[in-house]
């Protein structure tokens, strides 16, 4: 055998293949170096292989060796391409599994390059032999273009494609002779390839090969690992600081933007995957005022409100890198969960507070209005045990005993009515109905007290009587127009209460309208709450629990409907209902 000068580059290419796994090996730790290994010794063994079919002279074991030679041709391009992936920091194949499955196509390869001889898919022939040590040279088949150059191509230009847009997003932590190196690294397997494509002599394009793609593990190799560039590495950056929650931005002393993260530029109301460059004087609103606040080194906090609502809040943390230089490190902590969780817990602790309050003068009525009427009976039922109390004047005071136990036991009833609301016990009980009866039933149940303080209780149906008969909850609409009649004539001292209904759309509308003494507007948010009065002194003039209002706007929710007020202090009140409900047919039928 004789060591041509093609045989001794073939060995050469292979010992400094191995020279450079072993570099990469020794910087394990670092990612990218396992790929990088094993890039490096596929070259190593795909040199080797060559300088073996250089060596033997006889066709057959060039043959074995050209076919030895392509498992190591057909797996470098995927092996570059994981290595290109992990150097990069992308996420996309981090798992085993993804990985072996870009092996699918090499492995077909080596399978049919082995079994060539049955179907001549790789290659159909091979030419004369100029000189014993020549390489063979093949007619190509079908699948060489297939499944190792159009695959190979394809695994280069996405490792090239990653690679370049790396670099681009981060130029400034690159620096450009760097760049240049490696992008001139990344190109060097593409050479060889065109070469051998447009018409270059086989051998010389298969001694090129692998010694484009040794150029392209020494390059990285190098650079990367052995020359302090791993201390600027943007793996690190696309890591830790694009994938950091705060804005990160980088001034020079004449406040131009030198680096700044995709979370800053949504900070900034900037596309996260935009890279031109950052004016912080030029932002659209809202976000102008934020870059003026990024340029005022005394400004801490940014804030951003709609109609005195908290939109974003952020804490600007201003870092000097060289004082007398006046370059600086932004960083953009968005705060506006910490302070819309701090305002929730202050209202929370404001509504506690304010409901102890309302509890507080909630009990207090409440036993102003049951000591209140009790004293009244046990004194005149203490009155008529007396000796000498006429019949006359025992029918007046059981008179008012019976008065003041009507008061106590609507009382309790309110109580009763509400906590069975509170607890879920109270549903609602569908049933067809008259509404001008109702509304009669009304006026009757009323008209005493109407009467005892000399108000004119007007009726009113706007409902045409074919559609007087309709389908709800008889006793909670009979107890929402109650309540509200009732109060109507409580705070009205002179003048009248309105009763009207009308029908439109199956939504059926009660109102009722007084001339009493209103309710001032600032009430008038919070007059339905439980335990909200609109007057709770002890020597009020009115009597009540207070719970009136509440229950009805329970009973109107649960219906489905809706309860409004307009009402103006000293001028009187209107509360409108909306209930929606559906017309009794066969009732209406009867009338």
């Amino acid at each position: 055998m004789e060591l041509t000068q093609q045989a001794f580059i073939y060995l050469a290419v292979s010992f400094f293949s191995f020279v450079f796994c072993y570099l990469t090996w020794l910087r394990r730790l670092v990612p990218g170096a396992w790929e990088l290994c094993l890039l490096t010794m596929t070259t190593g063994f795909w040199a080797f292989t060559l300088f073996c079919e250089s060596l033997v002279q006889a066709v057959e074991l060039k043959l074995l060796w050209a076919k030895v030679s392509y498992t190591f041709v057909t797996t470098s391009p995927v092996i570059y391409l994981l290595f290109m992936l992990k150097f990069t920091g992308r996420t996309a194949l981090k798992y085993w599994p993804h990985r072996l499955f870009l092996f699918v196509v090499p492995l077909i390869t080596i399978v049919l390059t082995w079994n060539n001889d049955y179907h001549h898919l790789v290659w159909k022939s091979w030419e004369p032999l100029a000189t014993p040590h020549d390489l063979l040279q093949f007619e190509r088949g079908i699948w060489f273009w297939i499944g190792i150059l159009f695959y190979s191509y394809l695994m280069m230009f996405l490792a090239t494609k990653h690679l370049l847009v790396f670099l681009y997003r981060n130029k400034s932590a690159f620096g450009h002779s760097r760049s240049v190196i490696l992008v001139i690294g990344s190109l060097t397997p593409w050479i060889s390839s065109v070469l051998l494509v447009f018409g270059l002599n086989q051998s010389w394009a298969s001694m090129l090969t692998p010694f484009l793609v040794l150029m392209t593990g020494a390059v990285f190799t190098l650079v990367v690992f052995y020359a302090g560039f791993y201390n600027f590495l943007p793996v690190a950056r696309e890591v830790v600081v694009e994938k950091l929650p705060d804005g990160i931005i980088a001034l020079d002393k004449l406040n131009r933007v030198q680096d700044i993260n995709s979370r800053a530029r949504s900070m900034l109301g900037l596309s996260a995957t935009s890279s031109g460059l950052v004016d912080l004087k030029a932002l659209n609103a809202p976000y102008h005022s934020l870059g003026v606040a990024l340029l005022d080194k005394d400004t801490t906090v940014w804030e951003l409100r709609q109609s005195n609502q908290l939109i974003v809040s952020y804490q600007l943390d201003k870092v000097p890198i060289q004082v007398s230089t006046g370059c600086r490190v932004i960083i953009i902590r968005d705060m506006t969960e910490q302070k819309q969780a701090e305002k929730a817990i202050l209202e929370a602790k404001e509504k506690a507070e304010a409901s102890d309050q309302l509890k507080s003068a909630f009990l207090a009525n409440m036993s102003h209005e049951i000591r209140t009427p009790m004293n009244s009976i046990l004194g005149f039922v203490s009155l008529m045990l007396d000796e000498g109390v006429d019949e006359a004047e025992q029918r007046t005071y059981l008179t008012i005993v019976k008065q003041n136990s009507e008061r106590l036991l609507g009382t309790l009833n309110d109580i009763l009515d509400l906590s069975r609301i509170e607890a879920g016990q109270v549903t609602v009980q569908l049933s067809d109905f008259n509404l001008m009866d109702l509304l009669n039933n009304v006026v009757l149940l009323h008209s005493k007290q109407a009467e005892d303080k000399q108000l004119t209780l007007i009726k009113q149906c706007q409902i045409p009587p074919e559609l007087m008969f309709v389908h709800t909850d008889k006793e909670k609409v009979f107890s929402i127009f109650s309540n509200l009649v009732s109060n109507a004539i409580k705070f009205t001292a002179v003048g009248s209460v309105e009763l009207t209904c009308s029908l439109t759309s199956n939504r059926l509308t009660l109102s009722v309208k007084d001339t009493g003494v209103g309710i001032a507007s600032h009430k008038q948010t919070t007059i339905f709450e439980r335990f909200v009065q609109g007057d709770i002194s002890h020597n009020r003039p009115y009597e009540g629990s207070g719970l009136g209002l509440a229950i009805t706007k329970s009973y109107v929710d649960m219906l489905g409907g809706t309860i409004s007020l307009e009402s103006e202090e000293g001028k009187g009140s209107v509360f409108r209902v909306f209930i929606p409900i559906k017309q009794a047919e066969q009732l209406a039928q009867r009338v």
